[in-house]
């Protein structure tokens, strides 16, 4: 079933039950950071400057990188050629992650998850203004559960702004 322009007013019809949560949302026991003294109510936390961004001149030297590359994991917006996603940096382009991802932010995940983070998935999405789709509402917990076994939401996203 596609959405139509009028699927909001549709959904926004239902009203669905909020389901209790049995898994924690923070994992460890330990005192968080003050960043995210939040998170374990709200389910987010947004945290500026935690991510060692570079220079603009090597995330457009990156990006452009990706842009021609034409490597394994790349999705195209429907019927064009203009990039959607860049999936599996960890392996396609390891550089990006040694530079971006910080201390701060394994730290932080580590006390979110309650013990060292395994890096499960990465990708970057590109999403130019007026072209392609929308990025639909989903939960990634599904998918993992149904086709990769993961037995409990123990796992959290990390999403930096590189533009």
């Amino acid at each position: 079933m596609g959405f139509t322009e009028n699927s909001n007013e549709i959904l926004s019809s239902f009203q669905l039950p909020l389901l209790k949560r049995d898994s924690p949302v923070v994992w460890s026991h330990v005192s968080l950071d003050p960043h995210l003294y939040n998170y374990a109510k709200d389910g987010y936390a947004i945290i500026r400057q935690a991510a060692n961004i570079p220079e603009a001149a090597w995330i457009e030297q990156i990006l452009s990188e990706m842009t021609f590359a034409r490597r394994p994991g790349l999705i195209l917006e429907r019927n064009s050629e203009y990039i959607r996603s860049q999936f599996d940096i960890h392996h396609q382009f390891p550089h990006i992650l040694q530079k971006i991802i910080t201390k701060q932010i394994l730290d932080m995940a580590t006390q979110v998850l309650g013990d060292e983070p395994l890096l499960y998935q990465s990708h970057v999405n590109f999403k130019y203004a007026q072209v392609g789709g929308a990025y639909d509402w989903h939960s990634d917990y599904t998918y993992w559960r149904e086709q990769d076994g993961m037995l409990e939401p123990r796992a959290i996203s990390i999403v930096i702004p590189l533009a």
